[in-house]
């Protein structure tokens, strides 16, 4: 098991989705029910991460550039919008992005 994958999932994939939904929800329009079938997540799910029950305090505890999460979610939300990714692919597309993290954070 790779344990940075682990650490990645359970501190960066909350933040991640929640940028999200907020994403499809105040950009594009979507209900919570809709982002919460677009993510992969239920509508509780959504509406905790909508309210900071999730991924509170997240943010500043990342250990890695909130802005390039941001980014990566935005970009995200951009090809749910335009079908360019269906729901089953977001994990294939988070697990790049990982992968990606590790690579640029054993370089500093």
């Amino acid at each position: 098991m790779d344990f940075q994958c682990s650490e990645i999932v359970n501190k960066v994939l909350p933040t991640f989705r929640s940028l999200l939904a907020k994403t499809l929800i105040n950009k594009h329009g979507y209900t919570q029910i809709q982002a919460a079938s677009k993510i992969g997540v239920t509508q509780v799910a959504i509406s905790n991460y909508l309210n900071l029950k999730r991924a509170k305090k997240r943010h500043n505890t990342l250990g890695i550039n909130y802005a390039l999460v941001e980014s990566i979610a935005n970009e995200t939300a951009e090809k749910i919008v335009t079908n360019e990714i269906k729901p089953d692919e977001i994990t294939i597309y988070f697990c790049k992005f990982c992968n990606y993290f590790k690579d640029n954070s054993k370089s500093k």
